[in-house]
């Protein structure tokens, strides 16, 4: 579990006993999509004219299923709030097993599963990737 996702360069799972959950490797190897092309269509043209010169990447929406655990209810829950504080602005994800670094804006906690005296949970938290292309390590 250690070493396997930084966030920040913080280790994720010694600082907030945090792991990635089943399917997020799927989401985050996802391509992204194109942007729309140059169109053009004129009346004065049959059909339309499309420059496809020099296409570009768009910005994408990935869902990440992580779980976040603790020593005791307490600690699970500091271990939760300094993870979201974690989270403000740009994230730099680190995931090593698949050697990129992916640049997320958290946007919102979309489910979250815990019982209320539980010492861990699960979450499917929703981010934008900006520039899908800044994946440099």
């Amino acid at each position: 579990m250690t070493g396997q996702v930084f966030i920040n360069t913080k280790d994720a799972f010694t600082t907030w006993k945090m792991v990635l959950q089943q399917g997020s490797f799927e989401e985050l190897l996802k391509p992204a999509p194109q942007k729309a092309l140059i169109e053009n269509e004129s009346r004065a043209i049959d059909g339309k004219q499309v420059v496809a010169y020099n296409p570009r990447v768009a910005s994408r929406e990935l869902t990440l299923k992580v779980s976040i655990s603790g020593t005791s209810q307490a600690n699970f829950l500091t271990n939760m709030k300094n993870f979201f504080e974690e989270l403000k602005g740009i994230s730099a994800w680190k995931v090593t097993a698949l050697n990129m670094t992916f640049r997320l804006v958290y946007k919102d906690c979309q489910k979250m599963n815990y019982k209320g005296t539980d010492k861990f949970s699960s979450f499917m938290i929703s981010f934008e990737e900006p520039d899908p292309t800044n994946r440099a390590n």
